[in-house]
Protein backbone atom coordinates (compact mmCIF):
# COMPACT_ATOMS: atom_id res chain seq x y z
CA UNK A 1 0.00 0.00 0.00
CA UNK A 2 1.33 3.45 -0.87
CA UNK A 3 1.89 6.23 1.65
CA UNK A 4 -0.96 8.22 0.10
CA UNK A 5 -3.38 5.27 0.18
CA UNK A 6 -2.54 4.54 3.80
CA UNK A 7 -3.02 8.17 4.84
CA UNK A 8 -6.31 8.38 2.91
CA UNK A 9 -7.48 5.22 4.67
CA UNK A 10 -6.82 7.03 7.96
CA UNK A 11 -8.75 10.13 6.84
CA UNK A 12 -5.76 12.35 6.06
CA UNK A 13 -5.57 14.34 2.81
CA UNK A 14 -2.17 13.99 1.18
CA UNK A 15 -0.29 14.17 -2.11
CA UNK A 16 3.08 13.01 -3.38
CA UNK A 17 4.63 15.69 -5.58
CA UNK A 18 7.84 15.75 -7.63
CA UNK A 19 10.33 18.56 -7.06
CA UNK A 20 9.25 20.12 -10.37
CA UNK A 21 5.65 20.36 -9.16
CA UNK A 22 3.98 17.39 -10.83
CA UNK A 23 1.47 15.51 -8.69
CA UNK A 24 2.48 11.86 -8.70
CA UNK A 25 -0.33 10.61 -6.45
CA UNK A 26 -3.03 12.30 -4.37
CA UNK A 27 -5.83 11.29 -2.05
CA UNK A 28 -8.15 14.12 -3.11
CA UNK A 29 -7.90 16.66 -5.89
CA UNK A 30 -5.41 19.27 -4.75
CA UNK A 31 -5.68 22.86 -5.87
CA UNK A 32 -2.85 23.67 -8.29
CA UNK A 33 -1.96 26.78 -6.27
CA UNK A 34 -1.36 24.64 -3.17
CA UNK A 35 0.93 22.33 -5.14
CA UNK A 36 2.90 25.21 -6.71
CA UNK A 37 3.30 27.00 -3.37
CA UNK A 38 4.37 23.79 -1.62
CA UNK A 39 6.88 22.99 -4.37
CA UNK A 40 8.44 26.45 -4.08
CA UNK A 41 8.63 26.26 -0.29
CA UNK A 42 10.25 22.81 -0.26
CA UNK A 43 12.74 23.56 -3.03
CA UNK A 44 13.84 26.93 -1.67
CA UNK A 45 14.10 25.69 1.91
CA UNK A 46 16.10 22.63 0.81
CA UNK A 47 18.60 24.94 -0.93
CA UNK A 48 18.98 27.01 2.24
CA UNK A 49 19.54 23.92 4.39
CA UNK A 50 22.02 22.53 1.86
CA UNK A 51 23.92 25.83 1.99
CA UNK A 52 24.22 25.65 5.78
CA UNK A 53 25.14 21.95 5.56
CA UNK A 54 22.07 20.66 7.32
CA UNK A 55 19.13 18.60 6.13
CA UNK A 56 15.48 19.42 5.91
CA UNK A 57 13.30 16.95 7.82
CA UNK A 58 9.89 18.60 7.52
CA UNK A 59 8.17 21.96 7.22
CA UNK A 60 4.97 22.63 9.14
CA UNK A 61 2.71 25.55 8.29
CA UNK A 62 0.01 26.16 10.87
CA UNK A 63 -3.27 27.84 10.05
CA UNK A 64 -6.23 28.47 12.33
CA UNK A 65 -7.88 25.16 11.50
CA UNK A 66 -5.16 22.79 10.31
CA UNK A 67 -1.48 22.13 9.72
CA UNK A 68 0.15 21.62 6.36
CA UNK A 69 3.09 19.23 6.60
CA UNK A 70 5.71 19.16 3.84
CA UNK A 71 8.16 16.26 4.01
CA UNK A 72 11.00 15.84 1.48
CA UNK A 73 11.33 12.22 0.28
CA UNK A 74 14.29 12.18 -2.10
CA UNK A 75 13.24 13.67 -5.43
CA UNK A 76 9.64 13.97 -4.24
CA UNK A 77 7.87 15.38 -1.25
CA UNK A 78 4.71 14.67 0.67
CA UNK A 79 2.05 17.28 1.38
CA UNK A 80 -0.34 16.32 4.17
CA UNK A 81 -3.18 18.31 5.70
CA UNK A 82 -3.86 17.45 9.34
CA UNK A 83 -6.16 18.87 12.00
CA UNK A 84 -4.73 17.36 15.20
CA UNK A 85 -1.39 16.44 16.72
CA UNK A 86 -2.53 12.81 16.60
CA UNK A 87 -2.94 13.04 12.81
CA UNK A 88 0.51 14.63 12.55
CA UNK A 89 1.90 11.69 14.52
CA UNK A 90 0.13 9.26 12.14
CA UNK A 91 1.75 10.98 9.14
CA UNK A 92 5.19 10.55 10.71
CA UNK A 93 4.49 6.88 11.53
CA UNK A 94 3.25 6.10 8.00
CA UNK A 95 6.25 7.83 6.41
CA UNK A 96 8.63 6.00 8.75
CA UNK A 97 7.06 2.63 7.99
CA UNK A 98 7.14 3.18 4.22
CA UNK A 99 10.55 4.80 3.84
CA UNK A 100 12.57 2.24 5.80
Amino acid sequence: MSIISELKERGIEAALVTRDGKVKEQSDRFDEAAVVLSTNIVNRTAVIFEHIKDSLEEIVIETASRKIILVPLGKEFLIAFVKTEQEKKIVREVIGANVR
